[in-house]
């Protein structure tokens, strides 16, 4: 038969619960409660044969207030969460906080209805704490007990921001929200405005352990996690992740660090330790770790989906994941060490630009570091290295855009790729490029050494524009790299500027433009030099070069322009000009090949304030000046149109061909 039923208020629950319609309330007359009392003592008698059933007890435990919690028919936790405040803040107190795996309600519901539907635990009656739904609910814990989110947390009603605050840890495996759009994990201390609204936290203890199933927080449009460490052995989903780690002020609006704070145990390790089974997926992703020498290790996979990867560091970085972002990955690492940034075998990928800043020095080991956009690196100093990792793109860096590398002390690159679509900027104290290595550029390409030497041992580098190297020290080029040149320009001019000297024992060719060499100590050269246009050598401070000594090949295109004090052409060398040659010096040895010009009717020049020695040939298709102090020549002096001698002393006792 159809049964009616009423709605009467439970004490023992704190809620309503449905009765049948023919329930005697206490009000009735006597004789009908005597008879519903027998009736009720009967049902004691029986009960009290049966074996003891201990009903379900809430996973949580509240410590003070008019909060209370039971649990509903099929498991799940209810928590009659404290009447909201004039700032719309329910503040609840516990001695402990947990969710289990059936999850927990939190009734910020009005007696404006009976019942409410909820997700997690079907229909629940109204909370008549409430005469207005909260904005934002806070759950802190008083008591030492760690929290286990292991379940998911509804907001019953209207939808409020949720935060737990437990200064003694929260571990989450298979926690999630829902009817939030934010949700705060935090170890730390919460404080209130004046006006009752939540304005921050004091965080100087604790850790968040994300493990197993990890965190669900796709539905939430932001996830915070304030506390001193975190660690993940689980994945985190989200649509705007931000952790914060650190003994910190910090501010709940403004979701930002507003000061720093004395912890009150040791530092953690680690500010951020991500293993290979903790990684980080959402929309947008910034770790935040202020505790001086405390660092962040990600070894689990990242990815910013919708927009940027943001991490910044008071202690060391080392990343070992797979990195990626859809607009720009910003790292920083503030700790002045040797390893204050450290990539083995990572991947970062950017859909627009990548900026990686070290204060103190950076290590790179294979991997791959390519941005859609520009590419920068800021470092004391650094090591980059190859590895024979599987990886996807292993041992390349590279710039769809810009690509800028600046340390303040030495750099090391050895077996790497660093190449961009537009202009390369190397800026550092002393630079190092060691075989295997390339630097290439489809724009221009610009490297400079500020205060010690530059040395590229059979490396590659290459652009497609102009290419320029500037050395405080001495430029150090060596032996030619198998199967490619070594310095390159194909379509712009070529500059070496060095200080203290350029050497060269490779390749170094402007293919369609000019070359311009500029030392004011000495050129040497036992490699090939090659310029598809003008070719020159000279001082750069003073108007001339200290010594030329080839061995090998200086070619020009054009025009061969030489200002040295003394200048050397060996036996195995060969130098050649196409157009006609200029040469201003205060000695000049030939014993090799010396080709003025290649063109008839050209004007060649040797101006010499001292002495010209020639054991080999000196040669030109047009018409040639020489003059001397002395002129000694043992050799071939060949002019195919008129050679003009100018000399104090002239001793010839080889060939002096017009």
């Amino acid at each position: 038969m159809n049964h009616i039923y009423r709605v009467i208020w439970n004490a023992a629950t704190a809620s309503w619960q449905a009765v049948p319609e023919n329930t005697r309330s206490h009000t009735k007359t006597k004789s009908i409660c005597r008879a519903v009392c027998g009736s009720l003592s009967a049902m004691a008698i029986m009960i009290s044969a049966m074996p003891q059933l201990r009903a379900a007890e809430p996973s949580v435990s509240v410590a003070s207030g008019n909060t209370s919690a039971y649990v509903s028919g099929n498991g799940t936790t209810i928590v009659n969460i404290n009447a909201a405040n004039a700032a719309g803040l329910s503040h609840n107190l516990y001695n402990r906080y947990d969710v289990n795996p059936q999850g927990l309600v939190l009734n910020n519901t009005t007696p404006d209805k009976a019942t409410w539907a909820t997700q997690l635990a079907g229909q629940i009656n109204a909370n008549f704490n409430m005469k207005k739904s909260a904005q934002v609910i806070l759950n802190e814990v008083v008591s030492a007990n760690r929290s286990r989110l292991a379940g998911f947390t509804e907001v019953a009603g209207g939808k409020a921001d949720v935060v737990v605050a437990n200064p003694y840890g929260i571990t989450c495996s298979g926690c999630g929200f829902i009817n939030t759009d934010r949700v705060t994990l935090t170890t730390g201390k919460p404080y209130l405005s004046s006006i009752g609204a939540l304005e921050g936290f004091r965080v100087t203890q604790g850790d968040i352990l994300i493990q197993g199933n990890g965190m669900n927080a796709t539905a939430q449009q932001m996830l915070d996690l304030v506390t001193r460490s975190v660690k993940l052995d689980g994945d985190i989903n989200a649509r705007q992740l931000a952790i914060t780690t650190g003994t910190n002020n910090y501010d709940y609006a403004g979701r930002k660090v507003t000061g720093t704070l004395r912890g009150t145990d040791s530092p953690p390790v680690y500010a951020v330790d991500s293993t290979a089974l903790g990684g980080m997926y959402a929309g947008r992703i910034q770790l935040t770790a202020t505790e001086a020498g405390v660092g962040v290790r990600m070894l689990g996979d990242a990815a910013a989906s919708a927009k940027d990867f943001v991490l910044s560091s008071a202690g060391n970085i080392e990343l070992q994941n797979r990195l990626s972002a859809k607009r720009d990955i910003r790292i920083a690492g503030n700790s002045p060490g040797t390893k204050s940034l450290v990539l083995a075998d990572a991947s970062l990928t950017s859909g627009r630009d990548t900026r990686l800043q070290a204060a103190g020095d950076t290590s790179l080991n294979g991997g791959a570091v390519v941005a859609t956009g520009d590419l920068a690196l800021s470092t004391a100093a650094l090591t980059d290295n190859s590895t024979d990792s599987a990886r996807q793109n292993n041992n390349v860096r590279s710039a769809g855009g810009a690509l800028t590398l600046t340390t303040k002390d030495n750099a090391g690159i050895s077996g790497t790729r660093w190449s961009s679509a537009g202009r390369w900027q190397g800026t550092f104290a002393g630079l190092t490029v060691s075989p295997g290595a390339m630097l290439t550029s489809s724009g221009t390409l610009n490297v400079s050494t500020l205060r010690g030497d530059m040395t590229m041992n059979s490396a590659v580098l290459q652009s497609r524009g102009n290419l320029q190297l500037d050395s405080a020290g001495q430029i150090r080029l060596g032996k030619k790299s198998t199967g490619h040149q070594d310095i390159q320009s194909t379509h712009g001019d070529l500059i070496l500027h060095g200080n203290h000297g350029v050497h060269n024992e490779g390749d170094i060719s402007a293919d369609k433009g000019s070359i311009s060499l500029l030392t004011d100590q000495t050129f040497t050269n036992s490699g090939t030099v090659h310029a598809g246009s003008r070719f020159t050598v000279s001082g750069l401070h003073n108007a001339v070069a200290d010594v030329m000594d080839n061995s090998g090949r200086l070619l020009s295109g054009d025009a061969l322009k030489v200002r040295a004090t003394s200048l050397t052409n060996t036996a195995s060398g060969l130098i050649q000009a196409d157009n006609h040659s200029d040469i201003r010096a205060h000695s000049l040895n030939n014993q090799g090949t010396w080709l003025l010009s290649n063109q008839g009717g050209a004007a060649d020049h040797i101006t010499l304030t001292g002495t010209l020695t020639n054991g080999g040939t000196l040669q030109s298709k047009g018409n040639s000046t020489l003059s001397a102090d002395t002129i000694t020549s043992s050799g071939t002096l060949l002019a195919a149109g008129s050679l003009t001698l100018g000399s104090g002393s002239f001793t010839a006792s080889g060939n002096a061909i017009t």
